[in-house]
């Protein structure tokens, strides 16, 4: 039900600077952008889409078929547990280089709405989404490395539609808080690099779904979401000055 975005974490230098991130993880393509208008502040967009908007597949690791329970592999169309098709996008702005050392600190604060949907259990969630976060990383000059971690905070908003066993149109609304830490690493050039980040998610859910047992979204009264999912792809980095 919710598929969470790869956190945002740019560990901005200096004013003009700008990246650009573009890669797929387990369950999505993922895009974020990030630009400092200022020596201290900065804005960042980010989001993903699951491969269901591509292609037949919802993610690369699929369940065992719920039917079946034969095993399950990669790429292999998602007719089991697997997660929604989704969409999401977010907007951030926040403060950067607060420590001023080699250790870079920055946090960050934005408003982010996503859907996800299942076609074949007729399955639909909306949301939005507010979040705060910090991040703090370190750069090796001498071999173009860095890497850092991340810890996110979320507070959202579900509309969930399904319908129950009495073949009936049902709306859950409910709210709920996630707690995302995240690692990365990149290496390359000043302005081309390789990335790849690892993400954990811990749901609450301030609601209870006493006597709802669906295949997807709701099983066993307990709410689904993406505990962990990691990236691979490309920052693009443009407006950075080199430290001399």
């Amino acid at each position: 039900m919710y598929i969470p975005p790869m956190v945002n974490i740019p560990l901005h230098e200096n004013k003009g600077e700008c990246q650009i991130d573009v890669g797929a993880g387990t369950n999505s393509f993922y895009f974020s952008g990030n630009y400092a208008f200022t020596d201290k502040y900065a804005l960042q967009v980010n989001g993903n889409a699951s491969f269901h908007n591509f292609s037949n597949y919802y993610d690369i690791l699929t369940d065992k078929d719920r039917d079946t329970y034969s095993p399950g592999g990669l790429f292999e169309i998602d007719y089991d547990w697997g997660e929604f098709s989704h969409q999401y996008g977010e907007i951030g702005f926040g403060r950067y280089n607060i420590l001023n050392s080699v250790w870079k600190f920055e946090t960050f604060a934005g408003y982010g709405y996503g859907y996800g949907y299942d076609e074949f259990e007729n399955l639909y969630n909306h949301y939005n989404l507010g979040y705060i976060q910090g991040n703090l990383g370190r750069k090796i000059p001498k071999r173009n490395f860095e890497f850092g971690f991340a810890c996110r905070i979320s507070y959202s908003e579900f509309n969930f539609e399904y319908t129950n066993d009495n073949d009936e149109r049902k709306t859950l609304i409910f709210d709920n808080i996630s707690i995302e830490p995240n690692a990365f690493y990149r290496v390359g050039t000043e302005t081309v690099r390789f990335y790849s980040k690892l993400g954990f998610n811990l749901m609450y859910s301030f609601e209870s779904f006493d006597g709802i047992n669906l295949y997807r979204g709701i099983k066993n009264e307990d709410l689904n979401y993406t505990g962990l999912h990691c990236s691979i792809g490309i920052n693009i980095r443009l407006g950075h000055k080199k430290k001399t």
